[in-house]
């Protein structure tokens, strides 16, 4: 038997219903506002992110093991279905499972069309910077392909400074020394975020020079070595021209993680160099003193 409530039932019930909803509201109205930490939570966040990328790619390392024994490594249909998953879209670009996925080829026996489409699928062939950046950053973030160059540091780096790190052996100097000499270099993708890219040198006749440039790392994966990230300065390209070449600056460079060219300018200054002889990034529409106004 069912119950059947007229409009006068209804009514009640629902008047029953708003009052301890109304009391609900009262007694919530005199509890303290919960205290959030945003910082605590962000960090939280992308802790959790990590670690689930972590664990995609542990999943496609274990995955790909598999693939390269027999039969699975003679059936090319099985690794094209494999890096078409959405899932490992991301994983797959990591510099941590390429240097696995690497080592995992040197001891396998693949047919040449399955090496062909591992190849096509990381860009191998061709790759340069304008395959990256019409790939990766053009329409994206607003630089052109002469902002954007790779800055690479083949040493040590701190693993708060990586997006992702490994402990793997120096490959430059692995060269010409035996490989477990090299071992214990922390590498991986430098985190994106803000930089400043400066250096403060003396010149041949004992003057003081320097440059400052605010740019950024993108969160491009590299795809190589090291430690090494995408970096990105308004104006990269005449900044090269008419500072770092025409002032005679070695291609290394100082990185500072944040916008601090104010500060150091201001310390430039102070230990003497000349404000001349402080090179920056102009940006568009004004001139190099060398720059040709006609081109």
């Amino acid at each position: 038997m069912t119950e059947d409530y007229g409009i006068e039932d209804y009514a009640e019930k629902n008047a029953e219903n708003q009052t301890v909803w109304e009391s609900q509201s009262e007694s919530a109205q005199q509890e303290p506002a919960p205290q959030y930490d945003f910082d605590e939570v962000i960090e939280e966040t992308e802790r959790k992110d990590a670690q689930r990328l972590i664990l995609l790619i542990q999943k496609a390392l274990v995955e790909m093991e598999m693939l390269l024994k027999p039969p699975y490594c003679h059936k090319l249909k099985l690794f094209q279905q494999f890096f078409r998953k959405p899932e490992y879209r991301t994983a797959l670009k990591q510099p941590v499972f390429m240097a696995r996925f690497a080592d995992m080829l040197l001891d396998s026996h693949l047919k040449p069309m399955i090496y062909d489409y591992i190849i096509e699928f990381y860009r191998f062939r061709g790759l340069d910077p304008a395959d990256m950046y019409e790939e990766e950053i053009e329409g994206k973030y607003p630089y052109t392909l002469k902002d954007t160059f790779m800055g690479f540091h083949c040493g040590n780096t701190t693993s708060g400074k990586l997006a992702f790190c490994e402990m793997r052996n120096q490959k430059i100097m692995a060269r010409s020394l035996p490989v477990e000499v090299t071992n214990g270099t922390l590498e991986g993708d430098i985190m994106p975020g803000d930089i400043t890219f400066f250096r403060l040198q003396s010149t041949a006749d004992c003057e003081l020079r320097a440059y400052i440039a605010h740019g950024e790392v993108l969160p491009v994966a590299t795809r190589s070595f090291g430690s090494i990230g995408v970096f990105a300065i308004p104006e990269m390209g005449r900044f090269y021209r008419h500072v770092l070449i025409e002032k005679n600056f070695p291609h290394h460079g100082a990185v500072a993680f944040g916008h601090y060219g104010k500060a150091l300018y201001e310390v430039f200054k102070y230990i003497g160099v000349p404000v001349e002889e402080i090179g920056y990034n102009q940006p568009a529409g004004v001139r190099y003193p060398t720059e040709n106004p006609f081109a």
